[in-house]
C-alpha cells in the first residue's frame, strides 16, 4: 500500500473515532455471504455464473492488478434516505474503499450503500454518517468477487406529527392508534419514532386512507388528505377563457378534471376581458359555467338646474349602486339607469359596448317649474359655428345732418357675409358671455359716370369679435331667448380696389382719405335658440372717428348690422 493510501486510510478511522457516537450500532450477526442468491441461470449451456464479478472493479493491488473487488451491501435500520444518500463516509483497514454506490434494495425499497473494497482477513470497516454517528465493525473477511451484506442500525428516536383537512381523523402508527384526533390547528403526534420507512392508517367517518411515510431529521410532520376527490365539468359563454385557481392554470375552457371537495376561488380569464372570480363548495361530480364578459368604466352624473347634482341615488336595473357622482364598471350589455332625488327621477336605456361613451348624464325635472325659468332643466349650447349676411357703412355727420355712405363715398352701405365661431358660456341665472371670432368680406362697386363710366369694385377683409355681457332666458329644455350687449372691434385686414384697365390698388389705412385699421364700437343685440339651432342679430354703432376720411368739422363713425345664423354644440 503506497504511504498516500495508508495516509488517508489513517485520517479515515480517526475521523471516524471523532465522530462515532452511541447513535449508530452495527447489528450482531448480520454479516454474510449473499452470492449464493447472486447466482443465476445464464440461459446458456454455460450453466450458472458470478453475476457480482460483473459489478466489481479491479483492486488497485502491489501484487496483482488483476485481482477484483468485494462488495459488501450496508443496510441501514432506522435512518431515512434523505438522512443517507451522498452522506455516508466508510473506509477499511488494512485495505482501500475504491468507491462507494447507492443502491434501492429490491425486496423492501431500502435505500443501502454498496461499498467496492479491497479484498482481505480481518478487516475494520468505519462508516460514519453526516450528523447522525458513526461505528466501527471489525474481524470482517472479504473475497474477491465476493458479495456480502450487514446491517446498522441508529438508536435515535425524534416525535412525529400529523395533521388532516377533515376535522376528528383518528391516526393509526405501524398498527397501533395514536392519542387524539385531529382537528384545526391541532396535530396527532407520537413522542418517539425511528426514522425510516413506517405505515400510516387514517380514519375519519367513512373516509380512510392508508399509506407509507419516510421519517427523518427534516421530515416529520406529515398532512393527510382526507377530502374525497370529484369530476367536475367547467365550462363558460366564450371559447377560449383560461381557468385558474391560486395563480395556477388549470386549463383552457370547455374542461373537465378532478377537483377536491370543499370550498374554492376560481378565476377566469381572456385577453380583451376582464378578470371574473368565482367562489364554488364542490360537493360531487358537477358541471359549472363561468360566465366571463368585456366590461367598461362609466361615470354617472345628473344634472339639475343646468349644474351637475350631487348626491342623486343610481339605480342599475332596480337595483341601488350609489350617488352621483359615481363611477362603475360595467360587462357589456343593456341597463335600464333610472337617478333619483327628492321624488325627481328620470330613467333611461344604457347599452353598454365597444361605442359606449364613458360618461352618462340624466337630467332631473326641474322643481317649480311654472314659477322660475331658471330651475327648467335648459340643455346648454355654449359653442358653435355661424355663417350670416352683414352690412357696414360710414355715418358721417356735422353735428345738424348725417349720411351713410360706403368708402366710395355713395350714399350706399357694403354688403358681406360673415363665417366664425360663436362662444357664449353661461355663468348662472341666465348670465353669461357673447364673444367669438368672426371672419368678413364686404363688396362695393362705384361707376365714374362723370368722365369715362369706369365701373369700380371694392373687396374688404376683416375680423371681428364682440366682448358683450348676455343675458339668456330658458323658456323650454331646448328653446331659450337672449339679449346681449357690449364692445365689438372691428379689424380691416385688407382693402383692395379693381377696374378694367388700371391697376389693382390697395387702401392704406389711417391714411388721407382711409378708414381705420381698428374701429370699436357700442354693440346689442339678441337671438332665439332651439335645439342646436340659432338665429341671432347684432347692430354697432361706432365709437372712435375716422379722422383721415373727412375734414375737422365732420366725423365718420361706422356702422354695422348682421343677422346669423348658428349651429350650437
Amino acid at each position: 500500500m503506497s504511504r498516500l493510501r495508508y495516509i488517508t486510510a489513517i485520517c479515515a478511522i480517526l475521523l471516524c473515532a471523532l465522530c462515532s457516537t452511541a447513535q449508530l450500532k452495527y447489528t450482531e450477526g448480520s454479516f454474510r455471504l449473499t452470492n449464493a442468491a447472486d447466482m443465476q441461470a445464464s440461459g446458456t449451456n454455460i450453466g450458472k455464473k458470478n453475476m457480482t464479478a460483473s459489478l466489481t472493479d479491479f483492486a488497485p493491488s502491489h501484487d496483482d492488478d488483476q485481482i477484483k473487488s468485494g462488495i459488501i451491501r450496508v443496510g441501514f435500520k432506522n435512518l431515512a434516505s434523505e438522512d443517507l444518500e451522498n452522506h455516508v463516509l466508510a473506509s477499511v483497514n488494512p485495505g482501500h474503499v475504491n468507491r462507494s454506490e447507492y443502491r434501492r434494495n429490491p425486496t423492501t425499497n431500502a435505500l443501502e450503500c454498496w461499498l467496492h473494497l479491497d479484498p482481505g482477513t480481518d478487516l475494520v470497516l468505519n462508516i460514519n454518517v453526516e450528523g447522525i454517528g458513526a461505528v466501527r465493525i471489525p474481524n470482517l473477511k472479504v473475497e474477491s468477487e465476493r458479495m456480502y451484506a450487514l446491517e446498522i442500525e441508529s438508536a435515535e428516536m425524534i416525535p412525529v406529527t400529523f395533521s388532516s383537512n377533515v376535522d376528528g381523523t383518528a391516526v393509526w402508527f405501524d398498527g397501533a392508534p395514536l392519542d387524539g384526533q385531529t382537528a384545526k390547528d391541532k396535530f396527532v403526534s407520537k413522542d418517539k419514532t425511528t426514522m425510516g420507512r413506517h405505515h400510516v392508517k387514517a380514519v375519519a367517518g367513512n373516509r380512510s386512507k392508508e399509506f407509507d411515510i419516510e421519517v427523518s431529521k427534516a421530515n416529520n410532520h406529515f398532512p393527510i388528505d382526507l377530502l374525497r376527490k370529484y369530476t367536475v365539468q367547467f365550462e363558460s359563454n366564450e371559447p377560449g377563457v383560461t381557468l385558474y385557481e391560486g395563480g395556477k392554470v388549470l386549463g383552457t375552457l370547455p374542461m373537465s378534471t378532478e377537483i377536491t371537495e370543499g370550498p374554492h376561488s376560481f378565476v377566469v380569464r381572456k385577453p380583451g376581458y376582464d378578470d371574473k372570480a368565482y367562489n364554488v363548495n364542490i360537493t360531487g361530480n358537477s358541471r359549472h359555467r363561468f360566465d366571463i364578459h368585456k366590461n367598461k368604466t362609466i361615470d354617472f352624473y345628473a344634472l339639475s338646474n343646468n349644474t351637475d347634482y350631487r348626491g342623486a341615488s343610481v339605480y342599475i336595473d332596480n337595483e341601488l349602486r350609489g350617488q352621483t357622482p359615481l363611477q362603475l364598471t360595467l360587462p357589456y350589455g343593456r341597463y335600464n339607469v333610472r337617478m333619483s332625488a327628492y321624488g325627481r327621477d328620470k330613467s333611461d336605456k344604457l347599452v353598454v359596448d365597444d361605442n359606449t361613451a364613458s360618461r352618462f348624464m340624466l337630467k332631473l325635472p326641474a322643481r317649480h317649474r311654472r314659477f322660475n325659468p331658471f330651475d327648467i332643466d335648459f340643455h346648454r349650447r355654449e359653442f358653435g359655428l355661424t355663417a350670416g349676411y352683414v352690412q357696414k357703412w360710414m355715418h358721417i355727420s356735422d353735428g345738424k345732418s348725417s349720411i351713410s355712405t360706403n368708402y366710395f363715398g355713395e350714399e350706399k352701405h357694403m354688403h358681406g357675409f360673415q363665417i366664425g365661431v360663436p362662444v357664449q358660456p353661461i355663468f348662472g341665472y341666465g348670465l353669461g358671455l357673447n364673444t367669438g371670432l368672426y371672419f368678413e368680406a364686404y363688396f362695393a362697386d362705384w361707376t365714374d359716370t362723370e368722365n369715362y363710366g369706369d365701373k369700380f369694385n371694392m373687396t374688404e377683409y376683416c375680423m371681428y369679435m364682440p366682448v358683450d355681457l348676455m343675458f339668456r332666458l330658458p323658456l323650454g329644455e331646448n328653446f331659450s331667448i337672449y339679449v346681449n350687449g357690449g364692445i365689438g372691434i372691428d379689424w380691416s385686414i385688407e382693402t383692395e380696389l379693381t377696374a378694367e384697365g388700371y391697376d389693382d390698388y390697395k387702401i392704406d389705412y389711417g391714411e388721407d382719405g382711409a378708414p381705420n385699421h381698428f374701429n370699436f364700437s357700442a354693440e346689442f343685440g339678441g337671438g332665439i335658440q332651439y335645439k342646436a339651432l340659432q338665429v341671432s342679430g347684432n347692430y354697432q354703432i361706432g365709437l372712435n372717428n375716422n379722422s383721415k376720411m373727412v375734414n375737422d368739422e365732420v366725423t365718420a363713425k361706422l356702422r354695422k348690422f348682421s343677422v346669423q345664423l348658428s349651429l350650437m354644440f
